[in-house]
């Protein structure tokens, strides 16, 4: 019986460092970031924004990403007020971009692996056309806000959600 009860608590003991040392590494290093973004055109006369989203996981347990949401806005280079400003962004085209799975059925990321996630957002109508134009250094500057990441670790059913800064990033046409 001392043999068993030995072995169940060194598995438990095991599986909370694990579950314990993934979680930190989730939420406290730089584990979900914009891999990828481009602004192009499409053959309509639209414009066609890409962004890919990286899930890196640098623990030991897998993680599944059950919801992920972010808003992506076209700064207006002839405003100028500062990029975050709430009532600026307002006046932007933007959208709001996400996926939301739950803890079965969500994309996994493997022990010291990373995950891929993109999204593309097609601009056709004239007065949104008209709100995605570049700075006048011919660049486009795009901002991501509202970043939330619902994930679970390993077969755990305790959901954690983290919450990312909001950014600014340049991309060239």
């Amino acid at each position: 019986m001392a043999v068993v009860g030995a072995g169940m608590y060194l598995s438990t003991s095991s599986k909370w460092v694990d579950y314990s040392q993934t979680q930190l590494q989730f939420s406290t290093t730089n584990s979900t970031y914009v891999a990828s973004v481009e602004v192009g055109s499409l053959a309509s006369g639209g414009k066609s924004i890409g962004v890919t989203w990286r899930f890196a996981n640098q623990g030991r347990l897998p993680l599944t990403i059950a919801i992920f949401e972010f808003q992506v806005t076209v700064d207006n280079g002839s405003d100028s007020r500062n990029w975050a400003d709430a009532s600026k962004l307002t006046t932007e085209y933007g959208a709001f971009l996400t996926f939301n799975l739950d803890r079965l059925t969500g994309p996994k990321v493997a022990p010291s692996g990373t995950l891929d996630r993109g999204w593309t957002v097609n601009v056709t109508a004239p007065a949104d056309l008209a709100r995605v134009a570049p700075h006048s250094d011919g660049r486009y500057y795009l901002a991501f806000t509202d970043v939330r990441v619902v994930y679970y670790i390993s077969d755990v059913n305790n959901m954690n959600i983290q919450y990312g800064d909001d950014f600014l990033r340049a991309v060239a046409p």
